[in-house]
């Protein structure tokens, strides 16, 4: 078992060597590391929902499908985290790869400990990504899903879903997600 000292500044490099050998997972900014909390069975449900909605509609040659164990790295920045479920543009990413670098969709479940972050720091961090044109945040409590869309000019228009009839559309995928389908059990 690996022990991180989570007041200690580290390098990329330490980060990397370290993760790979953690059994919990820490996302990395600027030197300091922070220790991801556990999931419950509902948001794992979500993110299992997520997974196969999109699994079920886009091309495998095309979209690889990812979930929390793989990192997202901040362009430009020496910035590491680990998104709940993402989509990516299928490029010449090695089987062993652990860090991608170009999701098109991200989608966070949220938690009482993780919604300011979230909905600030990460989303702040996440717009960075030229290739990021949706990100997703989700209430797993209470039927809320908050939708981001980066349009042609680079701003970002939101909407918010509530209703089990109510859709979710990703036009440049070409898919669809019904709210109620996110969170069914």
């Amino acid at each position: 078992m690996v022990k991180v000292d989570l007041a200690k500044t580290y390098t990329v490099e330490e980060y990397l060597t370290l993760e790979a050998k953690s059994e919990s997972r820490h996302e990395f900014y600027s030197g300091k590391i922070f220790e991801m909390p556990g999931n419950t069975i509902l948001h794992n449900q979500i993110c299992i929902n997520l997974w196969m909605n999109f699994r079920n509609q886009l091309p495998r040659d095309a979209y690889s499908i990812g979930t929390e164990t793989v990192k997202v790295k901040i362009k430009g920045e020496n910035i590491f985290l680990y998104p709940d479920v993402f989509i990516c543009k299928i490029i010449a990413y090695p089987e062993t790869t652990i860090v991608i670098n170009d999701p098109v969709l991200i989608a966070e479940v949220m938690s009482d400990s993780s919604r300011r972050y979230d909905c600030t720091d990460k989303f702040i961090q996440y717009r960075k990504i030229d290739s990021l044109i949706y990100y997703l945040m989700i209430e797993p409590e209470k039927q809320v899903v908050f939708f981001y869309e980066k349009t042609a000019d680079g701003d970002w228009i939101a909407k918010t879903y509530t209703e089990n009839e109510e859709v979710v559309k990703f036009p440049l995928l070409n898919a669809t997600i019904g709210i109620g389908d996110i969170y069914c059990m």
